[in-house]
């Protein structure tokens, strides 16, 4: 839909808070001949509704990776009278693998993406098959010492180029990001990696675990991983690792963004 500054003046912004478990997508954005989260949840909402609907969601993530809390917004020329029935039908046409929680007014000024002030993702690892958690984390035949991963992750805290773990041919405007934390927990049979950052790049995470378990098994030094890091190229760092034990966990924006728009 196209429309002119004056008739955007008489929508009112949405913010949603939705789910999704990646494996039946794409990523999120739209691809020709590919199913996507942002296709179905703008379909269902266009259908809905009755009208076009198109959403901006907070980043992109790849195919495979899921999301437990993701945010998007929509501009709605006709606010709906009842939430909480929108949200009961939106989430009954809904693919199964995609979950809205709530949808409420914001100020008009509020962006999905270029609002959020952190994000946090999580890569899980499994030891042995699970049928209750297989989808949602990596089934590591050869379980490497998690101990030494986390020890090199602490020099990432004072990285601010990442372009050794970038997307190669990625349209980023900067490789430049500011790591707040990285936290593990690990057991016999489980491990994770929890980090928090302003911003992403394209496969970074999956980059950064893959070039640490080179760390892990033994492979690599603490000296060669940051080597690695300093040179910037993806060429020399490891493999990504895959998608399916990757979740967005969490976004952050600042105080007040969630005021009523109306």
């Amino acid at each position: 839909m196209n429309f002119t500054k004056k008739a955007l003046a008489d929508f009112t912004r949405y913010f949603l808070e939705f789910a999704y478990a990646g494996t039946d997508f794409h990523g999120w954005a739209r691809q020709p001949n590919a199913l996507t989260v942002q296709e179905s949840l703008e379909t269902c909402l266009t259908k809905l509704l009755g009208y076009p609907v198109g959403v901006t969601a907070a980043g992109r993530t790849d195919t495979g990776v899921h999301a437990r809390s993701m945010f998007g917004h929509v501009d709605l020329p006709n606010p709906p009278e009842n939430m909480e029935k929108t949200l009961y039908a939106l989430n009954s046409i809904l693919p199964k693998s995609i979950a809205v929680y709530r949808m409420w007014p914001v100020k008009a000024e509020a962006h999905a993406r270029f609002s959020a002030l952190q994000r946090c993702y999580t890569y899980r690892w499994l030891r042995h098959k699970n049928p209750f958690e297989d989808s949602w984390a990596w089934r590591c035949r050869h379980w490497p010492d998690f101990q030494a991963m986390q020890q090199v992750s602490k020099g990432l805290l004072q990285v601010r180029d990442f372009s050794a773990f970038c997307k190669a041919n990625h349209d980023a405007k900067t490789t430049i990001c500011l790591i707040h934390s990285i936290d593990w927990q690990w057991d016999a049979e489980r491990a994770a990696m929890s980090v928090r950052a302003n911003r992403f790049l394209r496969n970074m995470v999956r980059a950064m675990v893959g070039t640490l378990m080179e760390v892990g098994w033994g492979r690599m030094s603490e000296a060669e991983f940051m080597d690695v890091v300093r040179s910037g190229k993806r060429t020399k760092a490891g493999v990504s690792v895959p998608a399916r034990g990757l979740t967005l966990e969490e976004i952050v924006y600042p105080q007040g963004l969630w005021e009523t728009g109306l």
